[in-house]
């Protein structure tokens, strides 16, 4: 996924957070395995973008979940239920997401 994320032009994506433990540390504020942090402007089409990418995991990946956080809005998705449904969440979280 990650790949498929920095082949949309997007300056960062990393594993972990800001603040993931690196040698020498306890690992106490370690970031699970799995966690990819994306930064980016507040961008509806970017976002949209990031979300296709998304949505294609999420297909070839029917048993897995993925959860995304932008300041307050989140959001848990998982490959089962209908597309059309699915899509309809999204949009409702990215108008959230991206609200002043």
């Amino acid at each position: 996924m990650r790949r498929d994320l920095l082949a949309l032009g997007l300056v960062a994506v990393t594993h972990g957070h800001e603040g993931t433990a690196t040698g020498g540390g306890n690992g106490a504020d370690r970031a699970p395995d799995g966690v990819l942090t994306v930064r980016l402007a507040r961008s509806r089409s970017l976002l949209g973008e990031i979300l296709g990418v998304v949505r294609t995991w999420l297909r070839r990946q029917p048993t897995l979940a993925m959860s995304l956080r932008m300041g307050d809005a989140n959001l848990t998705l998982g490959g089962a239920g209908s597309h059309t449904e699915r899509d309809r969440i999204i949009e409702t979280w990215i108008d959230r997401a991206l609200a002043p």
